[in-house]
């Protein structure tokens, strides 16, 4: 069975222009924050079986185990495996991130990405950096420190730490986003992304052993892996992943930022957490300084990649 049946599982007519498939994808996206926060195991765990699971769910929704075929050169094998173990650093960080900071602070400094990515780009592709891409990092490094800045003034070791791995979490995208460009001409988008998951799950696997006495697995647990993996990470990812062959990369990048805005409303709903007028001024400053980029086309490649 070829990709297009198996995206042809998941779409509806509505979904046909790409638009809505992006924004359905984004939105599910929204709710991981949520799920991450309910599940009570330590990160590389929950990293694991999120991606373990998504595997499954894409074997689940038919697609062929022989797609691993579609990489062709060594070079490209090397760069796909060494993208999964930056993306699993990254997934990994922002799980931490979510544990000790609040969904906002998290999504936005998580999304910071963008507008390092060009920078990333112009060291290892040689891709000019616009003066656009440096406004816009002018103004991602004033977001960071007006949502920082009340830790400035009142420090908090665990905000702080929190703080710290989403940034970090969103220069490890970054750097996949880059590593995901070097092998997109060669490589469909779904091949990466099948590749991703399993060197994830592969990488998390002996870190989630060597924890494994340290917690306990309930099925609600378990069922919330599940939705986490199978939903939130395989069925959303096949609709991102179609959408973005359909849409400008402009329009892309305006859907995906409702995702860590979808986010902070969920948390604001669901676990109380009401965002503080440093967060929004910040948050905002961060989510503009990413827009610019990539609507003059600096991330077009890697839109996807952000995703957290």
């Amino acid at each position: 069975m070829g990709m297009q049946a198996v995206l042809g599982k998941v779409r509806t007519g509505f979904l046909n222009s790409g638009h809505l498939g992006m924004a359905l994808g984004c939105s599910v996206f929204a709710t991981s924050s949520l799920l991450i926060r309910y599940i009570d195991l330590p990160a590389q765990t929950i990293v694991f079986y999120r991606f373990a699971f998504a595997v499954l769910g894409l074997l689940l929704f038919g697609l062929p185990v022989d797609l691993m075929k579609g990489i062709q050169t060594t070079r490209d094998k090397w760069l796909v495996v060494s993208l999964g173990v930056v993306a699993t650093v990254s997934f990994v960080s922002f799980v931490v991130a979510l544990q000790y900071t609040s969904v906002a602070n998290a999504n936005l400094l998580f999304f910071v990405s963008p507008v390092v990515t060009p920078f990333l780009a112009d060291k290892l592709l040689g891709e000019r950096i616009s003066k656009l891409a440096i406004m816009a990092l002018v103004l991602a490094i004033l977001g960071v420190f007006v949502v920082g800045y009340p830790e400035l003034q009142m420090p908090e070791l665990r905000d702080s730490i929190g703080m710290a791995m989403a940034f970090g979490g969103g220069f490890f995208a970054s750097l996949s986003t880059v590593l995901r460009k070097m092998v997109d001409k060669s490589v469909p988008s779904y091949v990466i992304t099948v590749y991703r998951n399993v060197v994830t799950a592969m990488c998390t696997l002996p870190l989630m052993l060597f924890t494994r006495g340290s917690f306990e697995m309930n099925s609600i647990t378990l069922s919330l892996l599940a939705i986490l993996g199978i939903v939130n990470t395989g069925l959303a990812g096949l609709l991102t992943v179609d959408a973005m062959g359909k849409i400008k990369a402009q329009d892309a990048a305006v859907l995906r930022y409702a995702e860590p805005l979808g986010a902070i409303l969920l948390a604001w709903v669901f676990l109380s957490e009401l965002p503080s007028i440093y967060t929004v001024v910040g948050g905002g400053l961060i989510l503009l300084a990413g827009y610019m980029v990539v609507w003059q086309g600096e991330t077009s490649a890697g839109i996807c990649e952000t995703s957290s």
